[in-house]
């Protein structure tokens, strides 16, 4: 039971990286979805974060355990990126 949960877990981390997540915009390493589950709020919470130096995006909450349209508002938010302007 716990090596199923193990390879679940990993099945799971696969599919949502696939989703098309950028390198972080200030080290280059991978991201991730990160999720947690607020007792007080009923809710969990969804952000994507850098695996390497830890930058994190904004962060949205959810009725649902990996909601897909969370997800997808925290991609979205996470591949967002400014323009650079000349001057820099």
């Amino acid at each position: 039971p716990v090596r199923e949960l193990r390879d679940q877990k990993n099945q799971d981390r696969k599919e949502r990286k696939v989703m098309g997540l950028k390198r972080c915009p200030f080290c280059g390493g991978e991201a991730d979805f990160y999720q947690n589950y607020s007792d007080g709020y009923k809710k969990y919470f969804v952000t994507v974060k850098c695996e390497m130096c830890g930058a994190q995006g904004k962060v949205f909450s959810s009725e649902r355990k990996w909601n897909p349209a969370t997800l997808k508002s925290a991609e979205k938010a996470w591949n967002t990126r400014t323009e650079r302007s000349n001057d820099e």
